[in-house]
């Protein structure tokens, strides 16, 4: 509520003003927000910012009211983000020593990332808003064999993962996205979809997975939230949120590896 003390009260206190021929003048001016008061407007409007001030017709004092801002949610929007493709060993080696991008430069890359058995490699190509992942499988168990490794001789070489679309609002999104049929690789020992998080002191990455829709093909739901836009550096791929995805992929493996490969949604 603004004090009242803020606001000049416009009463109808007339001055008399003597003319030439001894009459008094119509009109009587005093101090408003207007500056300029005329007795015969009984009703005044003005709107600053979000204030909202009307003088009632009964009254002689203006009564300040807030205009109330609509809490309604903004409506849900989709960015594209990145491409994620996997590649087998050969192809990796040749893209990361000469970059298929012009002028892209690395945005992230790890040399591991995974479990104590088996992981992957990947770095991170970006020019301007066009992101791609790349991929390969990396094994340090005896006998163990990357999901990665096992993805790229299932499906093949080059061959594109999943898409990465960046939403305003990840839980709407996913509530969207589940009503609509899909089924989440990152969920909750209930089995509803879950969404990884990273956060450090300069914002948060959400992310959340679908299982495949078609021949391995699934998709992302991210949504990054800066402290500060002004972080230009600011990490938006994250290791601990791939390595959620990671042990969700690897759980699926576990309990049935062919219904997760042969899984479509359509």
């Amino acid at each position: 509520m603004i004090p009242e003390k803020t606001y000049m009260e416009s009463g109808a206190k007339k001055q008399k003003t003597e003319t030439g021929n001894g009459s008094q003048s119509p009109f009587s001016f005093s101090c408003c927000l207007c500056n300029i008061c005329v007795d015969s407007v009984r009703k005044l409007s003005i709107i600053r910012g979000d204030v909202f001030i009307k003088k009632e017709k009964s009254m002689n004092t203006e009564i300040p009211s807030l205009v109330k801002k609509s809490t309604k949610k903004p409506p849900l929007r989709y960015t594209f983000d990145h491409l994620a493709i996997v590649l087998d060993e050969n192809t990796y080696a040749a893209l990361r020593k000469n970059l298929p991008i012009p002028h892209a430069h690395i945005a992230y890359e790890t040399p591991y990332v995974g479990n104590v058995n088996d992981g992957m490699e990947t770095f991170v190509l970006e020019r301007d808003d066009v992101r791609i992942a790349f991929m390969v499988g990396r094994e340090r168990g005896r006998g163990a064999l990357s999901q990665i490794t096992r993805y790229c001789i299932r499906y093949g070489n080059m061959k594109l993962q999943h898409i990465a679309l960046r939403t305003n609002d990840i839980e709407q999104a996913v509530m969207e996205w589940e009503k609509a049929g899909h089924q989440f690789l990152t969920r909750t020992r209930e089995g509803k979809p879950a969404i990884l998080k990273s956060i450090d002191e300069w914002g948060v990455v959400y992310q959340s997975f679908t299982m495949p829709v078609a021949s391995g093909l699934f998709f992302e739901l991210k949504e990054v939230c800066k402290k500060e836009k002004r972080f230009a550096n600011f990490q938006e791929f994250r290791s601990d949120n791939i390595e959620g995805l990671w042990g969700a992929v690897e759980r699926e493996l576990y309990e049935d590896s062919e219904k997760f490969w042969q899984y479509t949604l359509f």
